[in-house]
């Protein structure tokens, strides 16, 4: 996810339950087919305010409760 202010959240906030159940049915749907694959979710939050260094934040291993 990324973001070119932080005016109204950070990127990595904007990743919601809603988002990331879409991720996990498209994931499913790809196991589906491929099995003997494992998924991880990991979440690379980018920040790039022009005039300025991009901020990188990365959250490994993402698992939402329901």
């Amino acid at each position: 996810k990324a973001r070119s202010s932080k005016n109204f959240a950070l990127p990595e906030e904007k990743v919601t339950k809603a988002k990331f159940r879409s991720l996990v049915q498209a994931a499913n749907a790809y196991l589906r087919q491929h099995p003997h694959r494992l998924i991880r979710f990991d979440i690379i939050s980018i920040t790039a305010i022009p005039g300025k260094k991009p901020e990188y934040f990365f959250i490994e291993d993402v698992y939402f409760n329901n």
